[in-house]
């Protein structure tokens, strides 16, 4: 009964806060800052996603700023398991059957993105920089799968419940991680970013110049609605996530910041991963696998 009050107010607040928002009308791209934007879609009357007609990103209007949002993953964030710190009961319980019943981007099973990363050419003890690693239990599936972790989160409870209780190493200064990593992960993170640009300038930052950029989002591309519904794509937007990411946008973000990138979908083939090879886009999920160039 807590959670579903919980889960009204927050959309209350929302409600309200775009009301306010909405009166400045600012529709300029939050990754490229450009003004050519299009309209796509409103929805709840007081919101509307966007397109930038120049890296393809795709936000919901009014934006998120960066204080608002860090406010709202303090204590209002409610997605899953992953924005729902379990009971001592409820961890003993996923620790011991391996698995929480969800799917891996809320707090699942990760062994479809470990066997990602070890196809993409990541060993054991290779250094892994989890980026938005909510409550810790994708961090620890990561450290009993062979990798050195270390864990930023923005969610200060998260965080500390994250350390306390499965001995994640957290790190606060993204742009200075205390080794050299080899890849930096993100799992359904970049979708609830106010900027875009705040995941690509921290891997720039911390990567090895040999290290691996991973990243797996809501695949944002119109096909996932023509295959799947106008409904089941028009919720992937909204109160928990202001951008809806396409491959369009990951391949400009990329070249952007000087990384050439290989593109996926689920369920992912493992050979064209160590291939090199683009994958099939039309699974609702994507996968973006980056090295510098």
């Amino acid at each position: 009964m807590l959670l579903i009050d919980k889960q009204l107010q927050n959309k209350l607040k929302y409600f309200a806060w775009c009301m306010r928002e909405s009166l400045k009308f600012d529709t300029s791209c939050p990754a490229c800052r450009c003004l050519h934007t299009r309209s796509l879609k409103r929805k709840k009357i007081v919101t509307a996603l966007y397109e930038c007609t120049t890296c393809g990103l795709r936000f919901r209007v009014p934006k998120d700023n960066l204080s608002t949002n860090m406010a709202f993953y303090q204590e209002n964030y409610l997605d899953g398991v992953s924005g729902n710190m379990p009971s001592d009961a409820e961890l003993n319980k996923f620790l011991t059957t391996g698995d929480t019943g969800q799917p891996p981007h809320w707090g699942g099973n990760y062994h479809p993105y470990i066997l990602v990363l070890k196809a993409s050419g990541l060993g054991d003890g290779a250094c892994v920089l989890d980026f938005g690693a909510s409550w810790g239990y994708g961090s620890y599936q990561l450290q009993e799968a062979g990798f050195k972790v270390m864990a930023y989160e923005i969610s200060q409870p998260r965080a500390r419940y994250a350390f306390e209780k499965l001995g994640i190493n957290i790190i606060t200064d993204l742009y200075h991680p205390p080794n050299s990593i080899d890849c930096f992960f993100s799992a359904h993170v970049m979708e609830h970013l106010p900027d875009p640009n705040i995941i690509w300038k921290s891997t720039l930052s911390a990567l090895k110049p040999s290290g691996l950029f991973v990243a797996f989002v809501p695949n944002g591309d119109p096909i996932i609605k023509n295959l799947h519904g106008s409904k089941r794509y028009q919720k992937t937007w909204g109160l928990l996530h202001p951008l809806l990411i396409t491959s369009w946008h990951l391949r400009y973000m990329a070249s952007r910041y000087g990384f050439d990138a290989n593109l996926y979908s689920s369920p992912y083939q493992l050979n064209d991963i160590k291939n090199r090879k683009d994958g099939d886009l039309s699974g609702i999920e994507l996968c973006i696998i980056a090295r510098r160039k």
